[in-house]
């Protein structure tokens, strides 16, 4: 029973006892996030993605947040990556090679807005993806259709929400 208990309290530490995002290694930390694309109630039950591994990494000057994109959405591998100066107080704005993320501030990562270019895209891939976990063919259809409004819905965006020990949103 203590053993269960103890190993319990270990997986929980990460999330319950963090503190902010950075870590004192200077390595950043990896948390889970969800990210949903924006789309009507008919298709919002297939418009949201978890992603497993979110870095953040905090410096006294500096915000870097990466992540890969989900592959329902692209159909290829796409690893986004914004950085950008730590400010105090206020919405942040991250930029990359592949676009730009704005967030509340500095320590909160739970509703930030983001922005795509340059994105590379599979749609054979995707559709094959997207094909084996939908339980039928409207089903397939609602998840290609957010996929499609993603990919061609005039600049690729969404939004991204870090998990921090929260439990994940329904939309």
């Amino acid at each position: 029973m203590k053993i269960m208990i103890t190993a319990g309290l270990l997986l929980l530490s990460p999330l319950s006892f963090a503190s902010g995002y950075g870590d004192e290694s200077g390595e950043g930390e990896t948390k889970p996030a969800v990210y949903w694309v924006p789309v009507g109630t008919q298709l919002s039950q297939f418009a949201l993605f978890s992603l497993p591994k979110v870095k953040t990494k905090i410096s006294d000057d500096k915000i870097k947040v990466e992540y890969e994109l989900p592959r329902e959405l692209t159909g290829a591998m796409n690893v986004v990556e914004f950085e950008g100066p730590r400010q105090s107080g206020g919405p942040i704005t991250l930029t990359g090679d592949h676009g730009k993320m704005q967030c509340p501030n500095a320590e909160d990562f739970s509703d930030c807005a983001v922005t795509y270019r340059d994105l590379t895209f599979d749609a054979e891939t995707r559709t094959a993806l997207l094909s084996s976990i939908s339980n039928s063919d409207e089903e397939l259809q609602k998840r290609e259709l957010v996929a499609a409004r993603f990919q061609f819905g005039g600049e690729p965006h969404g939004f991204l929400r870090v998990l921090n020990g929260q439990p994940t949103p329904k939309y």
